[in-house]
């Protein structure tokens, strides 16, 4: 019997003992020639087609092994390497450290790896460069101090996305970012921030001097807006069960490093806060769009979540702070019943949710900011297409 044999091994000389990686193909008996003049024996073609997914090495030969003397003949014998159209992949665990990561044998490695941050590894240090500051996958932390330090005092101004990498990014080092819409949505995102009123809105959240990019587009504050102590964050969302778009209020509890919902919030969570270095009480108003939601909905659908409801809870969350900050809580948790500031507080930012007042103020036309973003939108478009939209919208919030 005659055959074409592989065998691979890995690149530390391992046998691959899967029959798709190690194994043999034999000659048939229709190849074997008969009688003293040859025959009409056929020519065969010993071939075998190979699929390595790791570096390592093959071993290829030819054998006779026939138990009797038997002349074989081989012939044009070649080895054909086909390369993978994959040159490099990579996975990551949630802090960045890479996990099952392959890269084609002689191609040029791509140093732009997690969250697209072009990797420095001189001298070994396999460090991640994200602008602002160095960051050390293997230990989640960076290499230097925020520049932000004094907007999160409650965490170590070292460590990542407030240790939390699952729902918070940091683009470039500086400031947490967790914007998470779809392509088309920032488009709507940007057609907001066009209008007089989305601007207006917008500042009133931005830090002063940052480049904030929108829809591909760069928006540069001057000034840090009264609620920059507030995280704004625009998130697409799978599509929502009786809502197009939603408003969620948080606050950061360091003692648990997590976001607390504020319709879930105890008192504790409120201590946890005030106890932080200088009390520095950290918010984010998360705005989920649903994914369904596009082009004009979509533009109207983030002007109604901004103008009825963050609007109004951001005025009230940062009326808390002040409050508590200034020792009014304390005041009147003493008035009438015995109640800390913080027992006070929390009832407050409870109270935030208030969708039904929000509703009927709009359905009264007593909301301004939205019917004069309408009209803008309506003037920028040209015809009456938000307008239409606003009155539909009214009619659903009866």
């Amino acid at each position: 019997m005659a055959y074409v044999n592989f065998i691979s091994v890995d690149k530390n000389f391992v046998l691959q003992t899967d029959v798709s990686l190690t194994n043999f193909v034999r000659i048939i008996e229709a190849a074997k020639e008969s009688g003293a003049n040859g025959g009409n024996g056929l020519h065969e073609r010993l071939y075998a087609e190979v699929t390595v997914k790791q570096a390592g090495y093959m071993y290829i030969y030819l054998s006779n092994d026939n138990p009797t003397v038997a002349e074989v003949y081989f012939d044009d014998f070649k080895v054909t390497q086909v390369k993978s159209p994959v040159i490099q992949t990579g996975d990551y665990y949630p802090f960045g450290l890479t996990i099952n990561s392959y890269q084609r044998e002689n191609s040029a490695p791509n140093q732009y790896q997690f969250n697209g941050k072009e990797l420095q590894d001189e001298l070994g240090l396999d460090w991640l460069d994200y602008g602002a500051r160095m960051y050390m996958p293997e230990i989640g932390r960076w290499g230097v101090e925020d520049n932000m330090v004094e907007k999160y005092l409650s965490s170590s101004p070292y460590n990542y996305t407030l240790n939390n990498p699952i729902l918070l990014s940091d683009p470039d080092g500086n400031d947490i970012s967790v914007t998470n819409l779809s392509e088309s949505q920032q488009k709507s995102l940007l057609t907001f921030a066009k209008t007089n009123e989305g601007r207006q809105f917008l500042s009133q959240f931005a830090v002063g001097g940052k480049e904030y990019t929108i829809g591909g587009e760069k928006i540069v504050y001057e000034k840090s807006g009264k609620f920059s102590n507030q995280q704004l964050n625009y998130i697409t969302t799978p599509k929502m069960s009786g809502a197009d778009a939603k408003t969620v209020a948080r606050i950061w509890n360091p003692k648990k490093g997590k976001w607390i919902d504020l319709r879930e919030l105890n008192v504790a969570d409120v201590k946890a806060s005030a106890r932080s270095e200088g009390n520095k009480f950290l918010f984010a108003m998360n705005v989920y769009i649903g994914d369904d939601q596009q082009g004009n909905d979509a533009t109207y659908d983030i002007g109604h979540e901004n103008f009825l409801h963050v609007q109004r809870m951001s005025g009230e969350i940062d009326g808390a702070i002040n409050d508590y900050k200034s020792g009014e809580l304390a005041k009147r948790g003493q008035t009438g019943y015995k109640a800390s500031a913080e027992n006070v507080m929390t009832g407050l930012l409870q109270g935030t949710y208030n969708a039904d007042l929000d509703h009927k103020l709009f359905v009264n036309g007593k909301n301004v900011s939205i019917e004069s973003f309408v009209k803008s939108l309506d003037k920028l478009f040209g015809g009456n297409s938000f307008s239409e939209l606003l009155k539909k919208d009214k009619k659903n919030s009866r």
